[in-house]
């Protein structure tokens, strides 16, 4: 199975991947959003929570996937792990530091309640490893997907050494193998303790366990990450089945509806990992071969880069802007519907914020060994 490689090299820029990064960050704030019943008539309510209220794990495992494809079609082969590890570090710590203060004190402020147990575990990103809801869900709780990444960050160098050893004939394979894999997950999560149960607004409810297992715990979504990888090595050596970007995107929206039927277990990740694993190296050879992509524009570009900015302050502006102009129930349909818009609106200005004033200089000023000055240098020569 294979395909005429484009003729381009292994770092070219993919543009469309960082436009698609604003659509998973804003699938996952309208899923925020639909579980705070922001309309008055609650039939709205009810069928808004039913068309949205399963997107928040879409939006996730996309940006597991494309965290996978996108350090491997930009890695260098030569890179120590500490340096690349020192590039990650200062992508998502310095955000998530200022998120974590900034939300503890929105929630002591408004009558929260904050457990050291809780928010030390969440700092430090290792919130992910209990099973306490209590713990991976604390203090900004969309920071539990960080704590995965961190791990994924972590193996990453020796993973990308064991796959590029892979023969590319056995990529796809690998590939399936993990597909397949991923759909077996919810099978075994069901094995778990059934009690105690984590309610679910509307008809769904699951298990902790099975939700831990399923959706929260690192080497369960290390899955996602490695088909990333795998997908990404299709793509560089010529592997790819020629799906384009439009196809593969009505999949993916049938993922969704698939999504939508499903027990909940499997909604979270099962039912649309295969047509989300398709679309991220479909936009990528959209980019490589000049084809036509909306998301290339300087706007998709601009958003797709304060998206994980947007993913970590969009939950807060939404929650605590309710809480100033009325939690509940309160709104027509025009009125929520604007409601929601300014919302986003405001979480957008807010990520711009923390991008550019945060994001921006740590990564500037410490994701590389600044260089040594000249006269050090040549004073070390001379001394030899």
């Amino acid at each position: 199975m294979s395909t005429t490689a484009p003729e381009v090299g292994a770092r070219s820029r993919l543009p469309s991947l960082t436009g698609m990064r604003f659509f998973a960050a804003a699938v996952v704030f309208v899923y925020h959003v639909s579980r705070q019943y922001v309309f008055r008539d609650q039939a709205v309510n009810n069928g808004f929570l039913d068309v949205m209220g399963r997107t928040g794990g879409i939006g996730v495992s996309f940006f597991f996937v494309l965290s996978g494809f996108v350090l491997t079609w930009s890695a260098r082969r030569d890179e120590p792990p500490r340096l690349f590890w020192r590039r990650r570090a200062c992508k998502i710590y310095p955000n998530h530091v200022v998120m974590w203060a900034v939300t503890i004190v929105l929630m002591l402020s408004t009558g929260g309640v904050v457990t050291v147990a809780a928010a030390i575990p969440n700092l430090l990103l290792v919130q992910s490893w209990s099973p306490n809801s209590d713990i991976f869900f604390s203090v900004n709780q969309l920071a539990w997907s960080l704590s995965c990444e961190v791990f994924f960050y972590f193996l990453f160098p020796f993973l990308l050494r064991g796959l590029l050893r892979l023969d590319p004939r056995r990529l796809w394979p690998c590939a399936i193998a993990l597909m397949a894999a991923i759909w077996c997950v919810p099978f075994l999560a069901n094995l778990l303790p059934q009690q105690p149960a984590w309610p679910e607004p509307g008809n769904d409810s699951v298990a902790v366990w099975s939700l831990w297992a399923t959706y929260i715990f690192p080497p369960t979504r290390l899955l996602e990450f490695l088909l990333g990888m795998l997908l990404a090595l299709i793509v560089r050596n010529g592997r790819w089945i020629g799906l384009r970007l439009g196809p593969a995107a009505g999949l993916a929206l049938l993922g969704y509806l698939l999504g939508m039927v499903v027990p909940y277990v499997w909604s979270l990740v099962a039912a649309t990992v295969i047509p989300l694993a398709l679309l991220v190296p479909a936009a990528a050879v959209a980019d490589l071969r000049g084809q036509r992509s909306p998301l290339r524009n300087r706007v998709m570009t601009y958003l797709g880069e304060v998206s994980f900015a947007l993913y970590l302050v969009g939950g807060q502006v939404t929650g605590y802007l309710l809480l100033a102009f009325g939690k509940g129930p309160v709104w027509s349909v025009p009125g929520g519907t604007a409601f929601i818009v300014v919302c986003l609106l405001a979480a957008v200005l807010a990520a711009g914020l923390l991008h550019r004033y945060v994001e921006q200089p740590f990564m500037t000023r410490f994701a590389r060994p600044r260089p040594r000055p000249v006269r050090e240098i040549a004073e070390e020569s001379t001394s030899r």
